[in-house]
């Protein structure tokens, strides 16, 4: 007989596959609950990632669509929340809306209008429990009611707590006194997503950083238990730990030159991206070094093939992608260990990495990989231009930037001052960037696995003493 506690696991995306089933976590928690799955029915590759080994429930639902009033009161709390905690980014806003339709873009903007009606905390709190309540007493609320009763369980785990379908079945599991645990996806998740849906009992960050944030959200620090990032204990986990040659070989490289990594935007964000990195290589050419240049492309680039002509034509230069997602929904991954191999080895052996304000970033300062953020657009442009310029300012990164561990480049004079001095001197900036990991990721050890796991059986041990 199983006298485990059950204890339930929200998954919806390939990140929360890559940090929670393919990770250590699952199987070390499945020592000491009996763990049931609930993933949306778009996400059948769980089945096929458990270990068979492993006693665990698996459960499919359908995939949650608030009504149009709904997603309009939501639009409105999380545009007042951004503006009550002072985290909205005028420079950014904006032109991250470019690429919406007209329509919607003219519905955006009507509503951050009249969100400001909505700062009182008397009219703010009313939304939300307006919110609450329609959220909860819908046709797909009384869905999920009816499998978790069937459940049993003791505890909920959100791991992705701004997730529109994670977020209801939690709304719904308070609602019938199952305690619930939130564990934002990413650092900046709290800072530009406004509003959390409900008061989750509990809750786990990347560091204290985060939890400052989640503070300023009215959150007790009681209830925050610091656990460090799960998605980085890959990159200390010696199983995806390849030697050099392995490296070269799986990326398409036969040489040992310096290795420059240029992890992309997406396509809709900086389409001129191609055009910037052929003016970055044409300017090393002219160093006196030898370099082969990689560029990895982002998970969500709709045009991930838009580096073919450019990759033809030099010969040190490869392109990789991160793994295979359904075009219709780039959350919807599956990745595998080498394609987790894959970014932690690129990282590993890079001898500087370029991106634009990215949470690559922090996975290359895992490393003490050096890092040149790019804060420049190849051509004048009213939309692209400031965004591009203006992204290592934004609410979440800006925590990155003032710690001064990383280049940001203007220019690709600079860019390319910058790679060279970085080539000559690997050690610049090595404290800064120590410090900024720290601060931002807390602790990074391979283990931020454990300390979760150590969290959940603390919170069961004390509802039952």
């Amino acid at each position: 007989m199983n006298n485990k506690p059950k204890i339930i696991l929200l998954i919806t995306s390939g990140f929360s596959i890559r940090n929670y089933l393919v990770s250590n976590f699952f199987k070390e928690l499945n020592t000491y609950f009996e763990l049931i799955i609930i993933f949306p029915e778009e996400l059948q590759r769980v089945k096929n990632i458990i270990d068979e080994n492993i006693n665990v429930h698996l459960i499919s639902i359908d995939k949650y669509s608030p009504s149009k009033l709904v997603s309009l009161i939501h639009l409105i709390i999380e545009t007042a929340t951004n503006i009550r905690l002072g985290y909205r980014n005028k420079n950014i806003e904006p032109r991250r809306d470019h690429y919406l339709k007209i329509s919607t873009r003219i519905i955006i903007k009507i509503t951050r209008i009249i969100s400001y009606i909505f700062l009182s905390d008397y009219l703010y709190y009313f939304f939300i429990k307006i919110e609450r309540y329609l959220s909860s007493n819908s046709l797909y609320g009384q869905y999920i009611s009816k499998i978790l009763v069937k459940q049993s369980s003791k505890m909920i785990i959100s791991t992705d707590p701004y997730n529109s379908t994670e977020s209801l079945v939690s709304l719904i599991g308070t609602n019938m006194d199952i305690d619930t645990l939130a564990i934002p996806l990413s650092w900046d998740n709290l800072t530009y997503k406004g509003h959390l849906l409900l008061d989750y009992n509990y809750y786990a960050v990347w560091s204290d950083m985060m939890k400052r944030d989640l503070i300023s959200h009215g959150v007790n620090h009681n209830n925050i238990m610091i656990t460090g990032s799960l998605q980085f204990d890959a990159h200390k986990d010696e199983k995806y730990l390849w030697d050099k040659e392995k490296f070269l070989s799986r990326v398409g490289l036969d040489n040992c030159n310096y290795l420059i990594t240029y992890t992309t935007s997406t396509h809709r964000s900086f389409p001129l991206e191609h055009k910037l990195i052929e003016d970055i290589i044409e300017g090393l050419l002219k160093e006196d070094f030898n370099f082969n240049f990689l560029i990895r492309t982002h998970p969500n680039d709709e045009e991930p093939d838009r580096f073919k002509l450019i990759e033809d034509k030099y010969g040190n230069l490869v392109v990789t992608k991160p793994w295979e997602y359904d075009t219709n929904n780039w959350w919807n991954f599956n990745p595998s260990s080498d394609d987790i191999a894959l970014l932690t080895n690129t990282l590993r052996y890079s001898d500087t990495i370029i991106n634009v304000a990215s949470t690559i970033t922090l996975d290359s300062i895992v490393f003490d990989t050096p890092v040149v953020n790019i804060a420049y657009y190849p051509e004048k442009s009213q939309v692209f231009a400031p965004l591009i310029e203006n992204s290592h300012l934004s609410i979440h990164y800006s925590e990155v930037t003032k710690r001064k561990g990383v280049i940001i480049s203007r220019s690709n004079a600079e860019t390319i001052s910058a790679i060279s001095h970085y080539i000559k001197s690997p050690e610049y900036l090595r404290q800064e960037r120590k410090d900024t990991l720290s601060y931002v990721a807390g602790k990074v050890d391979g283990k931020s696995y454990s300390r979760l796991i150590k969290f959940l059986r603390k919170i069961y041990d004390t509802h039952n003493q």
